[in-house]
């Protein structure tokens, strides 16, 4: 009997918690300083000028984080290009010093000393 109360509770719970999630996650109504502007709920002009420093600042942090992404992913590429080149220059010095391997140890004289 108890556990139909508790999963009742443990139901309302999760509903109450993903409604508070999603209201995190979903964005501001507001995106810019013109929309807070024109919003007609918004009484004074303090609470008016308050919102929409937030939605600047909002704005900048997320315009940061996102030049932080793109500037992590340029610096990937441009590492991962130049590891492809160090490792395209290893494989081309190894054949080479292969190659000359190869032509050093046909050119070799054959000294017979028993016969000098």
């Amino acid at each position: 009997m108890y556990y139909i109360y508790i999963m009742e509770d443990f139901k309302a719970f999760t509903a109450v918690a993903g409604a508070y999630i999603m209201n995190i996650i979903h964005p501001y109504k507001h995106n810019t300083i013109v929309s807070v502007e024109q919003d007609p709920d918004i009484e004074n002009q303090l609470e008016k000028v308050s919102k929409q420093s937030v939605v600047v600042v909002g704005n900048i942090f997320v315009k940061l984080l996102i030049l932080k992404v793109e500037t992590i992913k340029w610096i990937s590429l441009r590492v991962k290009e130049y590891i492809d080149t160090m490792t395209d220059n290893e494989i081309s010095i190894e054949q080479e010093d292969t190659e000359e391997d190869t032509n050093e140890e046909n050119n070799f004289e054959i000294i017979d000393k028993k016969n000098q």
